[in-house]
């Protein structure tokens, strides 16, 4: 009873204190009208420590989206906001828009001007922001300094030095980092901890940080984060703890650090975390560590896995793109230890405990795997079939193959697969034969598990609907010298897969196939996801041959005798693929029959033959860029290419030879015989930049709404030689010789000025219809005017609204379907009349001035005096006879009506003097007096030569009907 009375009165104690009232005080960096205390966004303070400096106990400062650098406040260094009161420090929108701003001493660094981002008082809290440019002058935490019982959430801290520890964050008595990332802070003068020092961490992303012990972190306290790219720089003396010194890490992953002594955690303790692929010189991933159910290499420094540790590969999903989240099959799900798994959420913000124990590292696999398996291990002491547990897995690959059933799985564990083998066809021995329609998948990765092939025997064979993944696969048929069958003997070095068998996320190096007409050193056949081949011999196809690659790296295959067709692809399928630095003598360094999407092809080469990129194949959104062949070519021969660049390649013809160009850009190509292209087809298409002996741009074939400038020739036609050019703009090219612009070409509705030669700056040679040059072309349809471009010294060369080009041309039957459209895309045709050039004006044609060719051909003023006027006294201004296509000099050439007709039962013909090649409307009406008088009863009516006749079968005979007829 005594208790319950001494409970109530604390309640009325409590029920009767009033908290002091909290406020909330506004920051808009661009705020026009700042009053403290700032406490509506109308009157926000410009920058933080302004309203910092007005606010109490507890308060609130709310901050808009800028950057916050100016202002600042003095307190154990300078700083831009020093955060008082207890405040709460908040971004409205986050850090990727609310940046506060520090300053580096532009003397030395962190010398007496800098100005460190952020001090936090006791029981402070900032969240939201992104702390950048921060230096500590001489002392620590460049980025944000913490005093005790401080919150920092949600921030990016990053690009900020320290003279001493905890470049990024600093803390005096362990403050809390949750969901953060800090990056590339460098902690100078021999500090520790670059990302952060004395502190809390959970649920952060510690990446890119230096310092001289400890890059990532130093002293601090880290759950479920991921600390990847630390390490020391050369202005760092030391390196213990790349990523981690005299820390303790509960789930976190390492890797990708770098130390240049004592391993990437330095007297550390580690549970449940994974400490692997680091790079720390003679030293083990851990030096000095403390262990418990962690993953981590073995080595100098730390000898041994104890406490129910492991050594085994983590099996990252992607490691070499950053993806550090676990496979399914990885030795790391549920080994670790639940007693320690502290955080109820893992890096992801996903549950942290999945199954039967956490899994190790930052990451939880939220998936684990539920299939049938059976298992492979070089180590294993006990192999009883059919290996369906670690204890018992298969010491050999083939041996666990075969003991699955179609849908089911194999696990490998780590290590170099040299034994065991099967035949499936001939003499060809396969060191693994997936004959069933299983998945056979490394725990580890491909850098953890490695199949090896040898004499005469392939690395695996992948059936139908079968999937082998995660291995490196090497030596396949070793020299390569292999006899037999060629398809299914000598071909596929690597892997042979009949239809769909899938290889996936594998590394395919040094493997052949047959010399003479082997197919695929790498791969032959099959579906190719996320690999990578690299240093694979055919005689076609080095890196894979009738295979579909996804995704995948294609780098550095060849035939190493001299080469056939294809360094990289024959007759292949790949999407969003690298196919880069291959190598074929003969042809095709790049890719051979083959059809590409949204792929990369740099850097092949053929030195003796011809299309180092690209050979008789489609390519649809690709980069084609520096290839080199001996012949024509560079970047591609004989082949179709669309929506593509093709950029700085190299050989007789530097671009594309023989190909068709569909809204392709051509640039910076150089050649013998044309630097962009030469021969085929170009439509839509930009060249830009290109140089050759002869055409520097183009040199022959066909070029429709094209622009060429900025092309070199050392000889003759910097623009374009020999080829035929429909409403092309060729402007500012450049020749030694002869023809800046052309050369010997055919030109229709093109614009061939401001080009610069010793001799005949602009053309030499050719023929020209409806087209805009200097000085006159042999041609009574062409003009000399200047063209009137928006802006061609910035490469625009749209025509101004008051350019003579604009419907000068004459309308040319589409012969391919892009000439319907020009460079833009656009109609090609607006106002009636095809525009000279590769732009079509989109504006109105009412109210432009007549075209000037139109006006030469009659021998009327070219300065638009005569538009209106009636030349020939029938009736109609020259603006509307060149409307109606009739002659504005002959009174006798007028659109008029000629007779109408009642024929009795089929109507009333209408009958008018016509020209072909105007389409034209005709109207009726019974009452001239009605608001509306006429009506269109036909359209679209196709005018025939001297007359055209239409029959309107509504016409009563015995009504008054009246017509009229006009051009559309």
């Amino acid at each position: 009873m005594k208790s319950t009375s001494f409970l109530a009165a604390v309640c009325s104690l409590l029920l009767a204190y009033t908290a002091p009232a909290v406020t909330t005080h506004y920051v808009d960096a661009g705020g026009t009208n700042p009053v403290a205390p700032y406490t509506s966004w109308a009157t926000a303070a410009t920058n933080i420590q302004d309203a910092m400096d007005v606010t109490s106990f507890n308060d609130t400062v709310l901050v808009t989206n800028g950057i916050y650098q100016y202002g600042g406040a003095s307190f154990n260094g300078s700083n831009r906001v020093h955060v008082i009161n207890g405040v709460a420090l908040q971004s409205v929108n986050g850090p990727a828009v609310t940046v506060n701003k520090g300053y580096w001493d532009p003397a030395t660094t962190n010398g007496p001007n800098a100005v460190r981002c952020v001090y936090l008082t006791e029981f402070s809290s900032l969240s939201g922001f992104t702390l950048t440019n921060g230096a500590s002058g001489s002392g620590y935490g460049g980025g944000v300094v913490s005093e005790t019982f401080c919150v920092i959430s949600n921030c990016v801290i990053t690009g900020n030095v320290s003279a001493g520890n905890g470049a990024g964050s600093e803390s005096f008595n362990n403050s809390l980092l949750v969901n953060c990332v800090l990056s590339g802070n460098t902690a100078l003068s021999g500090g520790s901890g670059g990302g952060a020092y004395g502190s809390t961490l959970v649920n952060c992303i510690i990446t890119n940080n230096n310092a001289a012990n400890g890059g990532g972190v130093g002293n601090c306290t880290v759950y479920d984060s991921l600390l990847t790219g630390n390490g020391s720089t050369n202005v760092v003396s030391g390196a213990s703890g790349g990523a981690a010194y005299i820390s303790t890490l509960y789930n976190c992953t390492l890797t990708g650090n770098f130390s240049r002594g004592l391993g990437a955690a330095n007297g550390c303790t580690l549970i449940n975390s994974i400490i692997y692929y680091n790079v720390n010189g003679i030293y083990a991933d851990c030096y000095m560590c403390r262990l418990t159910n962690c993953c981590t290499t073995l080595g100098n420094g730390n000898l041994t896995a104890p406490n129910n540790s492991i050594s085994n590969a983590p099996g990252f999903v992607d490691p070499a793109a950053g993806d550090f989240h676990l496979t399914p099959w990885s030795r790391c799900l549920d080994a670790g230890n639940n007693a320690y798994a502290t955080n109820n959420t893992d890096l992801d913000g996903n549950p942290r405990i999945v199954g039967a124990a956490v899994d190790m590292g930052a990451y939880e696999n939220q998936s684990p795997f539920s299939g049938t398996a059976h298992y492979v291990s070089l180590t294993s002491t006990n192999p009883v079939a059919p290996y369906t547990n670690w204890p018992t897995a298969a010491t050999n690959l083939q041996d666990a193959v075969a003991s699955a059933q179609a849908g089911e799985w194999v696990i490998a564990g780590d290590g170099v697969y040299t034994n065991s083998g099967a035949v499936v066809y001939g003499a060809e021995t396969n060191r693994v034969a997936l004959t069933n329609a299983i998945t056979l998948v490394s725990a580890g990765g491909p850098r953890a598990a490695v199949i090896a092939g040898g004499q005469q025997t392939r690395c695996a064979y992948v059936g139908t609907n079968a999937v082998l993944m995660g291995f490196t696969l090497t030596n396949g048929n070793g020299s390569g010298v292999i006899g037999g069958d060629i398809t299914n003997e000598g071909s596929g070095g690597g892997a042979w897969c009949a239809p769909g068998g899938v290889v996936s996320n594998c590394v395919v190096v040094g493997n052949y196939a047959n010399t003479t007409a082997g197919l695929g050193g790498g791969v032959f056949g099959g579906t190719i996801y996320n690999s990578v081949l690299t240093n694979n011999n055919a005689a076609y196809g080095g890196g894979a041959a009738l295979a579909m690659l996804y995704g995948s790296t294609v780098v550095s295959n060849s035939w190493h005798a001299g080469g056939h067709f294809g360094g990289g692809l024959c007759q292949a399928t790949a999407s969003n693929c690298v196919i880069t630095a291959n190598w074929s003598y003969y042809g095709a360094g790049g890719v051979y029959q083959s059809t590409l999407y949204n792929c990369t092809i740099s850097t092949n080469s053929s030195p003796g033959g011809f299309g180092a990129g690209a050979y008789q194949s489609t390519l649809f959104n690709c980069l084609v860029i520096s290839n080199t062949a001996g012949s024509s070519g560079g970047g591609a021969y004989q082949s179709r290419l669309d929506h593509c660049t093709i950029s700085n390649n190299h050989g007789n013809t530097g671009g594309t030879y023989q190909s068709t160009n569909y809204f392709c850009t051509l640039s910076d190509n150089s050649g013998n015989d044309g630097g962009g292209a030469n021969g085929g087809v170009s439509s839509n298409c930009v060249f830009m930049a290109n140089s050759s002996g002869n055409g520097g741009g183009a040199l022959l074939g066909t070029l429709y709404n094209c622009l060429l400038y900025g092309n070199t020739a050392r000889l003759d036609g910097g623009g374009a030689q020999g080829a035929t050019l429909y409403n092309c703009t060729v402007c500012n090219n450049t020749a030694t010789n002869i023809g800046g612009g052309t050369v010997t070409c055919t030109l229709f509705n093109t614009i061939v000025y401001y080009n610069v030669a010793p001799v005949s700056s602009n053309w030499s040679g050719g023929t020209f219809s409806y087209c805009c040059t200097f000085p006159a072309a042999p041609d009574v349809d062409s003009f000399t005017n200047p063209p009137v471009f928006v802006n061609p010294a910035a490469g625009d060369y749209h025509q101004q609204t008051n350019s003579p080009t604009i419907n000068g041309g004459i309308n040319i039957t589409p012969t391919v379907p892009t000439i319907i459209t020009d460079l833009d895309g656009n109609p090609r045709i607006v106002g009636g009349i095809e525009d000279m050039g590769a732009y079509e004006y989109q504006g109105s044609n009412q109210g432009l001035p007549i075209p000037i060719p139109w006006l030469r051909r009659y021998g009327l003023p070219l300065d638009g005096s005569a538009d209106y006027i009636d030349s020939d006294g029938d009736g109609m201004n020259n603006w509307q006879e060149w409307i109606a296509g009739t002659d504005p000099v002959d009174n006798t050439s007028v659109l008029k009506l000629m007779s109408v007709v009642p024929n009795g039962v089929s109507g009333t013909t209408v009958t008018w003097q016509s020209v072909s090649g105007i389409t034209y409307y005709i109207q009726s009406g019974t009452d001239l007096g009605a608001p509306s008088p006429f009506t269109t009863i036909q359209s679209n009516i196709a005018g025939q030569p001297l007359t055209t006749s239409y029959t309107d079968t509504t016409a009563d005979n015995g009504d008054s009907v009246f017509y009229r007829v006009g051009v559309q």
